[in-house]
């Protein structure tokens, strides 16, 4: 019993050996599956004038005795212009098992203040994934100068209850809360559009004026867009950014 237990224990150290001299499998799931995978699914960024590049790590769940370069398609569903990004190789060098891939953005005269676009990477490799996607989605804007837009709030006597959000189209897109007193002066980093402004007070008694003479107040380019201080728990105001 004792000699076939040992033949056994060579037979498994040979196969591993041999193995490890080609290919060395680590955390494959699934018994010695080839796969090549993006680390993360997507990325949200906002392109400087300088342009950036931004580097992809790439998951192998083998590694090899030499470089491998992976080819990395464009899916159909990106909307961005082909000049917008230039798309590196995607290589793990040997013995590794991560790689890099580099997405350059430098096309920003050619893009638009707000207009969101996408880039989608499709990695093909010839295998599925078993240990991260294999598509990756950039959602990218150009970089602006954010309008001449500010909230100001005066706050009562009791400001941790007072809140606000800014949506558009029932999606908040800026808020604030958790105040300590000192009145705020925020610039509204907004797209043009039509948007909602809201204010909130926990308590409902308003800012304005049984406990303190609160009041708030956005303003563009100078002109005051609306304002108020009395109310109860939320007031609401619409407004466009041209």
């Amino acid at each position: 019993m004792k000699k076939i237990s040992l033949y056994i224990l060579m037979m498994v150290m040979m196969v591993l050996i041999s193995c490890d001299e080609t290919e060395s499998v680590t955390f494959d799931p699934i018994g010695g599956q080839v796969a090549i995978s993006f680390e993360e699914a997507f990325s949200t960024i906002t392109i400087p004038e300088a342009g950036t590049t931004i580097t992809l790590n790439i998951l192998s769940t083998t590694k090899t005795g030499a470089d491998r370069t992976i080819p990395v398609s464009i899916d159909p569903s990106s909307t961005g212009a082909a000049a917008d990004y230039t798309v590196g190789a995607l290589t793990i060098p040997a013995n590794e098992h991560i790689g890099t891939l580099d997405v350059t953005f430098d096309n920003f005269d050619g893009m638009i203040d707000c207009d969101g676009k996408t880039l989608v990477l499709n990695i093909e490799s010839g295998s599925d994934a078993v240990n991260g996607p294999e598509q990756f989605t950039f959602n990218y804007t150009r970089d602006f100068e954010c309008p001449d837009l500010f909230l100001n709030i005066e706050f009562d006597d009791y400001p941790g209850e007072t809140s606000w959000t800014v949506t558009q189209g029932g999606t908040t897109l800026l808020s604030g809360d958790d105040y300590s007193g000192d009145p705020i002066m925020e610039n509204l980093c907004l797209c043009p559009g039509d948007y909602t402004f809201t204010i909130f007070d926990s308590f409902g008694d308003g800012i304005c004026c049984a406990y303190g003479n609160g009041s708030y107040e956005v303003v563009f380019n100078g002109n005051v867009l609306f304002e108020g201080g009395s109310f109860g728990s939320e007031a609401s105001n619409d407004f466009t950014i041209e």
